[in-house]
C-alpha cells in the first residue's frame, strides 16, 4: 500500500491561527493517511534539540488526520518537554515485516500561552507580571519581549522555578496613558495569541479573561 505523504499542518480550530499552543488539536492534511500500520506523530525542534512523539495517530480520512498536543493540565511534563519555537512534524509508520518509515515533514510554530497581572492599573508607570507556558529555555531569556500596545518592552526580571513551573517575567512600562492595551509575549519572533475561539463556524474574540490585555484607567 502507498505510504502516507504530508501536505500541511495547522491548528484544527481555524486556518487563520498562525501557530499552535499546548492543548491544541492539529489538523494534518496529506494523502494515504489511513493506510494500515501504526502511525506515530513526531515533533522535532532542531534549535532547542527537543523531540516529542504522540501516538498512535488515527486518520479521520485518507486526506486528514487529527493530533492532540497535550496541555499542561493533561501532562505536567509538557511544561519543559516542549519549547516555544518552530517544529517540523513527521509521521513514523510501522507495518508488520517491514522497516519503520518516516514521511516528509511539514512545519508549525508553538506559541506561548500567557497570563497577565494585574489587569487594571492607574496611568503612569505600570508594572506587569507575565507567566509563560511552556517555560522559556535559558537561551530564550535574551530573546523575549512584551508587546504592550505598539511598544516592545524588555523584561526587568525573569524567574525560573522548577522544571514543571512556568517562567515568570516582570515588566515595567513607562508613561502609560489611560486606555485599554493588547498585550502579547514575543519569544524568538513568535507571539502569544490574544484571542479566544468559540462556536461553529469559529468566531474570534479577544481573550475574555483578559490574559493578554491590560486596562489602564
Amino acid at each position: 500500500a502507498p505510504f502516507p505523504t504530508l501536505a500541511s499542518v495547522r491548528p484544527a480550530l481555524s486556518e487563520l491561527l498562525p501557530a499552535m499552543r499546548l492543548g491544541d488539536d492539529l489538523l494534518v492534511t496529506g494523502s494515504h493517511l489511513d493506510e494500515s500500520g501504526t502511525t506515530t506523530a513526531v515533533f522535532e525542534n532542531a534549535r532547542a534539540q527537543l523531540s516529542q512523539e504522540i501516538g498512535p495517530a488515527v486518520a479521520d480520512s485518507p486526506s486528514k488526520l487529527t493530533i492532540h498536543v497535550p496541555s499542561i493540565a493533561e501532562d505536567a511534563d509538557a511544561m519543559h518537554e516542549w519549547a516555544i519555537g518552530l517544529y517540523k512534524l513527521m509521521l513514523r509508520v510501522s507495518r508488520p515485516n517491514l522497516p519503520e518509515w518516516t514521511t516528509n515533514s511539514v512545519a508549525i510554530a508553538l506559541a506561548p500561552r500567557i497570563t497577565v497581572t494585574p489587569l487594571n492599573a492607574a496611568p503612569g508607570n505600570v508594572s506587569l507580571t507575565v507567566t509563560c507556558e511552556p517555560r522559556l529555555l535559558p537561551e530564550q531569556e535574551q530573546q523575549v519581549s512584551l508587546i504592550f500596545g505598539s511598544r516592545a518592552v524588555l523584561p526587568a526580571v525573569v524567574t525560573q522555578g522548577g522544571p514543571n513551573d512556568p517562567t515568570t517575567l516582570d515588566f515595567t512600562i513607562p508613561s502609560v496613558a489611560a486606555g485599554q492595551y493588547l498585550v502579547r509575549l514575543r519569544v524568538e519572533g513568535i507571539d502569544s495569541l490574544p484571542i479566544t475561539i468559540t462556536g461553529s463556524p469559529a468566531a474570534f474574540d479577544f481573550d475574555a479573561h483578559a490574559e493578554e490585555r491590560h486596562s489602564g484607567s
